[in-house]
């Protein structure tokens, strides 16, 4: 055998290790299914597609006392969140925003849950008629009036945000 082969050889060798260990990288890569349009949050809690609502929902610790004031919001509010599936905000803010709605006793059923795709679009035409830029946002709502918009991530935390904005 000649060095000319010897060198082939050892190339070829080279190239299908690194081959072999591109694929096995990308298999390792996490997919999450995207999802459009209105959505109940109970899909993200049943989901195995979407194991990092629970986790970020358990993990997420906020300030009782700006919970405790948001108990008792009168009916007429009621909260529009535009988020995405795919988008590592949503993955973070979504379930911590949750979690202060649910510890507040505020009702589910005043939450309008809307995904959309990679260019901010939905079925529903939720995040063009909301003039949507950015996600995840949480567009609370007195009536027809917007009191607040929290986009992408709260200023402070989502908790104290959303209590500046019933004071």
């Amino acid at each position: 055998m000649n060095l000319k082969n010897v060198f082939l050889i050892i190339i070829i060798t080279i190239t299908c290790k690194s081959v072999l260990a591109q694929t096995a990288d990308s298999s390792k890569v996490a997919t999450t299914v995207v999802l459009t349009g209105h959505h109940k949050v109970e899909h993200l809690e049943t989901s195995n597609d979407h194991t990092w609502f629970n986790k970020n929902y358990s993990e997420y610790k906020y300030d009782s006392a700006s919970v405790k004031k948001l108990k008792n919001l009168p009916p007429e509010y009621h909260i529009i969140v535009v988020g995405a599936t795919w988008c590592s905000d949503t993955h973070l803010e979504l379930p911590r925003f949750y979690k202060v709605i649910d510890d507040a006793n505020f009702p589910r059923e005043r939450i309008k849950l809307y995904f959309v795709d990679r260019e901010l679009k939905d079925p529903e035409m939720v995040s063009k008629k909301h003039k949507i830029k950015k996600v995840p946002t949480f567009i609370l709502m007195k009536g027809d009036k917007e009191k607040t918009r929290i986009v992408e991530k709260p200023k402070e935390s989502i908790e104290k945000d959303l209590l500046k904005a019933v004071k």
